[in-house]
């Protein structure tokens, strides 16, 4: 069956439009009628000249759509074809006029008088308290208009001029947006190798130096081949290289255990990608990007050393000495291996980010400055590396504060904590170990 609602003038000047509204808050009926009695319609032919303010507008806006209802002979207007369906009509004209002080009261008198002549009833739509409580005197149903069918309050004049100053002034200013390229928080999977026993490290090393086994002096008197090497090659050689064995077993044992800490460092980097845009109407000047890393990480340069380190390279032993029928002299036949060729200092690009991190490339915080930011050329990419400051095995949270500043802008534009997860799990640090030994060193 139809529901029949007659809303007061503010309906039509202060509400969205009937067809964009949710009518199933107030109503399962699959079919509304929006009846508009002789009151209201009086209230929109008054306000419809009433300058260029909103109720103006809109009022103009609903006389315009009751027309071919005033001129006949439609009998009503289809608003939405369905979910409901909602329609528009004029109320029957009564004979009798309706006396009442007040313009409320009379829209009110004058549903009451339709609801006789409209299967179901009618029932009064507003949201101001003066027609619901006389609807309620009078006996006439009511609906009170709910809170999200309102249009947003319309700004008086002074409010209307600010606007327009700012407006002015937006012109003359940066706009930063400040975006994260992707889900937040940032997933990070990480592997953690705990150290390697004192006892495992030994017999690595004695692997090893098992297949590496250091070369004896040659001996007077054995043959002649020995007896040439010991007067070829001088005894020097022979001490320095034992000297280099002994000392290359300490520094195997050395790198041998820094494995595990090695591996927990080199490759487990994660990493998060900045979106900086300027949306404004000038270029952000001397624009400054602040990156601060909060908890256990910490901040990598990107094509700094830390970034750049490889996996551990195992040291080798020293090879035997030989005998050299010609040894060239430091510097001979070029220059100096020492020597280099100073940079050439150029002019630093206005538009590009430069950056400055702390900790030598690994640390908590990190500055990228751009002397001219540009405007309306899309997001700039600013990748963000980042590692655990202490390796651990437990998972843990961090976060990275990123605030962006310019002499120009307003304001700073801040994003107070990018939240990072880390999911460690424990690696084999002895099979790793042994992997590495396999590949450097040929043992099985």
């Amino acid at each position: 069956m139809s529901k029949t609602f007659v809303p007061d003038t503010n309906f039509f000047l202060q509400c969205r439009d009937p067809s964009e509204l949710p009518w199933t808050e107030v109503t399962d009926s699959p079919s509304i009628c929006v009846l508009v009695v002789e009151e209201v319609l009086g209230e929109l032919d008054r306000l419809k000249g009433d300058g260029n303010a909103r109720r103006a507008k809109r009022a103009r806006k609903y006389c315009s759509l009751l027309r071919p209802l005033v001129m006949g002979p439609q009998s009503e207007v289809v608003l939405r074809e369905a979910n409901p369906r909602v329609t528009i009509a004029f109320a029957p004209l009564l004979e009798e006029t309706i006396n009442a002080p007040k313009a409320d009261q009379r829209i009110v008198l004058e549903a009451l008088a339709s609801a006789v002549h409209i299967t179901g009833g009618v029932e009064l739509l507003s949201a101001d308290s003066g027609p619901i409580r006389f609807a309620a005197k009078k006996g006439l149903p009511c609906t009170a208009i709910p809170e999200g069918w309102l249009l947003e309050p319309e700004a008086n004049e002074e409010e209307k001029r600010l606007k327009a100053e700012l407006e002015v002034l937006r012109q003359t200013l940066p706009e930063i947006e400040l975006e994260v390229d992707g889900a937040v928080p940032i997933e990070w999977n990480v592997v953690y190798y705990p150290p390697l026993s004192d006892k495992f490290v030994d017999g690595l090393v004695e692997r090893i130096v098992a297949s590496k086994p250091r070369k004896e002096r040659p001996q007077k008197g054995r043959d002649v081949a020995e007896s040439m090497l010991v007067v070829l090659i001088p005894e020097s050689d022979w001490i320095s290289y034992e000297r280099e064995y002994f000392a290359w077993q300490g520094k195997l044992r050395e790198c041998l255990a820094l494995i595990p800490g090695m591996y927990n460092l080199i490759g487990v980097g994660g990493e998060l990608r900045l979106l900086v845009s300027n949306t404004g109407y000038v270029p952000a000047d001397n624009l400054e990007v602040a990156i601060e890393a909060c908890g256990n990480i910490k901040l990598i340069e990107p094509g700094g050393d830390f970034a750049q380190l490889e996996h551990l390279k195992l040291p080798q032993p020293p090879k035997e000495p030989r005998f050299a029928s010609f040894r060239a002299p430091v510097g001979a036949g070029g220059y100096h291996s020492n020597y280099s060729v100073p940079p050439i200092a150029g002019f630093r690009d206005r538009s590009r980010f430069y950056w400055d991190y702390d900790g030598g490339g690994l640390g908590d915080k990190a500055t990228g400055e751009c002397a001219e930011f540009r405007h309306q050329a899309g997001a700039t990419t600013l990748p963000v590396q980042f590692t655990w400051g202490t390796p651990q095995a437990p998972s843990f949270g961090a976060s990275i504060k990123v605030v962006v500043s310019a002499s120009n802008l307003r304001r700073p534009v801040e994003n107070k904590g990018i939240s990072v997860r880390a999911a460690v799990t424990l690696g084999d640090s002895e099979a790793l170990a042994n992997r590495l030994v396999a590949e450097e060193f040929g043992l099985d």
